[in-house]
């Protein structure tokens, strides 16, 4: 990504992409500050906000079969309420989006929850 030409991109903002990719799977800006000290404080905190809702995203279509059809989100403190209409099972991905939950809780203080329903 950082290599790409990316049309309308500082270098600053082709390095924040490239670091939202990395992190949007396996390891956590806060376990891999190596790599985030070139960026100020709030570009920091950015990247990890937005790695934080591509991983949730992710995580809803894991199995990359688009089950989902429509999505409902509301704040209810603590949590993040996400409402997944389905025309099928999201065994996987609720299994995913546990795995994925704890960084979204880290990064914004709010526990994000699934509810699942049935397309109407």
């Amino acid at each position: 990504i950082r290599s790409t030409e990316l049309m309308g991109l500082t270098d600053t903002e082709k390095r924040m992409v490239a670091l939202i990719s990395r992190y949007h799977s396996a390891q956590t800006p806060s376990k891999d500050i190596r790599h985030l000290g070139h960026l100020q404080v709030e570009q920091r905190l950015l990247v990890s906000k937005l790695s934080a809702i591509l991983r949730i995203a992710d995580a809803l279509d894991d199995g990359r079969k688009q089950k989902i059809d429509k999505i409902s989100v509301s704040i209810r403190n603590p949590r993040v309420i996400i409402t997944c209409f389905a025309h099928d099972d999201l065994f996987l991905e609720n299994w995913v989006f546990a795995q994925k939950a704890d960084f979204f809780k880290e990064v914004f203080g709010l526990t994000p929850v699934i509810k699942l329903r049935g397309v109407r």
